[in-house]
């Protein structure tokens, strides 16, 4: 077995259409979870660098603005996968079926796919804590295309009706 061979599959999602931001995935373990991108050629997503564990020989990365971010691309003639782990659950979000938005917490930030826009959303200072020193940063995902998370414990949507 290895790290593309994962045993227990949790959650995947095949490439349905030929539209760019529809991204192919799996996610396999059940405590410290790893999620496996298959990345047509020309799609691109934004990770954490540390968060890399494995990939193919067509994926190449560049700088993504931030340090700790890289750019990976598929530079191949066919798919090729890139494998991560936060060292936790990893949650997978479609902003297309959540109306293009979703905020999350900076930390718990794993991966964006093709088609999704990051920004910072708010800094509320006050809510410090041992994992978050200098406060929750909250970012917003925007777009069409797929969001991964991370976190500690369970990672489970919470969908939320007009006003609340």
């Amino acid at each position: 077995m290895s790290f593309l061979e994962p045993s227990s599959i949790v959650h995947q999602h095949a490439t349905r259409s030929a539209h760019a931001c529809d991204l192919g995935f799996s996610i396999s373990g059940r405590i410290m979870q790893q999620v496996a991108l298959t990345l047509a050629p020309g799609q691109k997503v934004v990770t954490w660098l540390q968060a890399i564990i494995a990939h193919d020989d067509g994926i190449s990365f560049d700088s993504a603005g931030h340090p700790a971010l890289v750019m990976a691309s598929c530079n191949g003639g066919g798919d090729t996968k890139l494998v991560l782990s936060p060292g936790g659950p990893v949650g997978a979000f479609d902003l297309a079926s959540l109306s293009g938005r979703v905020l999350l917490p900076q930390d718990c930030f794993l991966a964006a796919g093709p088609g999704v826009k990051l920004r910072p959303y708010s800094h509320i200072k006050g809510l410090v804590s041992s994992r978050r020193p200098s406060g929750l940063v909250l970012m917003l995902a925007e777009g069409n295309g797929w969001v991964f998370s991370s976190g500690q414990g369970e990672v489970s949507e919470l969908l939320l009706g007009a006003g609340e």
